[in-house]
């Protein structure tokens, strides 16, 4: 279904009657029917809305894969050096904001479809952005950060703090490392910038990577168990 006038996908799973949605942002490249084992974890107490973000697809993925290369061959630069280069035009601001205004669309429709339901945010990689954006104009419940960036990256250290959250979750993986060299130490410093009435302990699991939580079948057997009790 579309949640707004230019068509924003959004797809909903899990239990209605629980009183509570949730609205998952995927992180970049991924589709709005990916996050299958994440998903599952979380439909058993919320009614979980996955919304798609236009601009963000598989094939402003592909893009981004040219532009890394183009960087490699043509620009001489390292690995590291290509890939933060590459981070920088896609999260560029407009971008940022296209996203949030997606995410805003789906919880205007949901909050009409849906009027008495507690809300919930969730992001994933590039999501955890577009779910920090929105906790810090729309109250939460619960705000869950799966591969969060590290504090300052694209949210400002002080703004963690302001958040409209009850709770805040900071999952990563042991693996969770991405091409411009974050890893699970820097994303769990999130913690560190949260005001301490909300402030919870991360979560990182072992083995698991930094898509595995987007795509079925990768990571370790079994890691989606890790997720359980995540909903409070």
């Amino acid at each position: 279904m579309a949640a707004d006038k230019d068509h924003v996908p959004l797809v909903l799973s899990g239990t209605p009657e629980s009183g509570r949605v949730i609205l998952l942002s995927p992180g970049f490249a991924a589709r709005v029917t990916d996050y299958g084992p994440l998903v599952r974890s979380l439909e058993e107490k919320f009614l979980v809305a996955r919304v798609g973000h236009l601009g963000s697809t598989r094939s402003a993925g592909l893009e981004a894969l040219i532009r890394l290369g183009w960087a490699r061959l043509l620009g001489g630069k390292s690995p590291e050096q290509a890939a933060r280069e590459v981070r920088s035009w896609l999260h560029r601001e407009s971008n940022r904001q296209r996203r949030l205004k997606h995410a805003l669309a789906a919880i205007e429709f949901l909050k009409v479809r849906f009027p008495e339901h507690r809300l919930s945010m969730a992001g994933h990689s590039f999501g955890t952005d577009t779910a920090l954006l929105v906790a810090l104009r729309e109250p939460v419940e619960n705000l869950y950060l799966f591969s969060p960036h590290p504090p300052g990256y694209l949210v400002a250290n002080q703004d963690y703090r302001r958040l409209k959250a009850q709770s805040v979750w900071v999952v990563t993986g042991e693996k969770d490392f991405t091409r411009d060299g974050v890893g699970p130490q820097q994303r769990v410093r999130v913690v560190d910038f949260l005001d301490p009435k909300v402030s919870r302990a991360p979560i990182v699991l072992p083995g698991v990577g930094h898509m595995d939580f987007a795509f079925e079948g990768l990571g370790p057997q079994g890691w989606s168990e890790g997720l359980q009790g995540l909903t409070g």
